[in-house]
């Protein structure tokens, strides 16, 4: 069925590049209907021009998802690789928690410690930045057990810097307590569980390019709910997102169980601690200063979801506010020192990321007062001013409406289509509390 799937994947970049020239063509003729309205009849056309505006900024983004799928003619690739060699290279892993449940990390710590990889090649380290007591008595009970397990908990600074913070005192911590440095350097949530083969899994292909400065797998979740009508499931993201970020070269750091080489995160200072999007700000720094990163797209760790709505929606809402923060202090990734070694594609694929998550909190809503306004206001929609007009918007709209339907069945090849049709409405649903959390902010 996969290579199925790649014989297919053409469908995606041909329907990615004819989808936005035929909206484009849509809108092009509804602004010649506009001004040729206001010139024939005399007819006050400001509301017109001001739907047609609203209509289109909402529609920015799936425009450069449309380019962004067209300039990936194939579908990327991985080759799968297991290390089997008995000198193995050292990994720093490093665990960061802040008051979270004892015995979710206990089980995360526990699972790290059953890696199928030699244990005096591998540290782990728990950092505790809540300084629970009963966390410390726990790693200690551990300790007994697996004798590669360390913990640590740190003085909060007056500047809070949050995880980043956490972790960059973790590799201080580990220089302060070992004369060996390890080559590789991974973080692993509170509350993923690892498959024993991760390591074996993802290190050759740090092995294989010394130029890879990360490699990362997708996030899978044990308790996702019957028929996940909110879309916290993250597959479809995960299969076809990031799949296409990685045949730009420019995968997204997904936030746990990714590991990096030890020189380059010293190349680019350590964690970054300057946004709220810190996992995307690592791959932006590390594409940056000219490192690779790779995206294995392989089942290596499982997790668990937000069990709350409250919950679900602050993820999210973090995830999306720390992208668009981060996309406003990079230049959208285009240009300036962070990605002063970036090529054009890893460019044009930082802007996509960036801009998507920027409209979705700053400009998305729009698309919440508009029809009600055109509906309370009685003026039309669309204006046109004879049948022939309005016979080509038909058509015209009619050619982007089956080129986006066949632009997603070529996505539902890969996933499925209801999860597609999710994925974007639980971008919709959630614009209205992404807006909220930034005015409170």
């Amino acid at each position: 069925m996969s290579r199925t799937r790649d014989v297919f994947w053409f469908i995606l970049p041909l329907s990615g590049l004819f989808a936005p020239f035929a909206l484009l063509a849509y809108y092009a003729f509804r602004i010649y209907c506009i001004v040729t309205t206001g010139k024939r009849t005399n007819h006050h056309v400001g509301l017109a021009w001001f739907f047609v505006v609203i209509e289109f900024l909402q529609l920015v983004p799936t425009i450069l998802l449309y380019f962004k799928a067209a300039l990936v003619p194939r579908r990327p690739r991985r080759p799968r690789m297991l290390f089997t060699d008995i000198d193995a290279p050292g990994v720093e892993i490093l665990i960061p928690a802040c008051g979270e449940d004892n015995d979710t990390i206990v089980n995360t710590v526990r699972a790290a410690c059953e890696t199928d990889w030699p244990t005096d090649r591998m540290r782990i380290i728990v950092l505790d930045d809540g300084k629970a007591e009963d966390l410390r008595k726990s790693i200690e009970l551990l300790q007994t057990t697996y004798k590669n397990v360390y913990y640590a908990s740190r003085d909060k600074p007056e500047v809070p810097d949050y995880k980043p913070g956490n972790l960059n005192y973790g590799l201080r911590y580990s220089d302060s307590l070992f004369d060996e440095r390890f080559p590789f350097v991974t973080s692993v949530d509170m509350d993923m569980i690892l498959k024993p083969c991760w390591l074996r899994t993802m290190i050759p292909h740090l092995l294989k390019d010394p130029k890879l400065g990360q490699v990362c797998p997708p996030q899978y979740f044990y308790n996702v709910p019957d028929n996940d009508w909110l879309r916290q499931d993250t597959d479809h993201y995960y299969a076809m997102v990031e799949l296409i970020n990685d045949g730009l070269g420019a995968c997204n750091c997904l936030g746990s169980a990714y590991i990096m080489r030890r020189e380059a995160l010293d190349d680019i200072g350590g964690w970054p601690t300057f946004s709220a999007g810190d996992d995307t700000a690592i791959s932006t720094r590390l594409t940056g200063n000219g490192w690779g990163m790779a995206y294995i797209d392989e089942v290596l760790q499982c997790g668990k979801l937000p069990d709350t709505m409250m919950g679900h929606v602050i993820q999210r809402c973090r995830w999306t506010v720390g992208n668009a923060h981060l996309a406003l202090t990079t230049n959208f990734r285009l240009w300036g020192p962070p990605v002063l070694n970036c090529t054009p594609r890893q460019r044009v694929g930082g802007f996509v990321s960036g801009v998507y998550s920027t409209t979705n909190v700053t400009l998305a809503w729009l698309g919440f007062i508009g029809p009600p306004l055109a509906l309370l206001s009685g003026y039309p929609l669309v204006v046109y001013c004879n049948s022939w007009q309005l016979s080509w918007l038909l058509r015209l709209v009619s050619i982007w409406i089956f080129l986006d339907w066949i632009h997603k069945a070529a996505f539902a090849f890969h996933t499925a289509y209801k999860d597609g049709l999710r994925y974007d409405q639980a971008d919709s649903w959630l614009v209205p509390c992404m807006t909220l959390l930034i005015r409170t902010k």
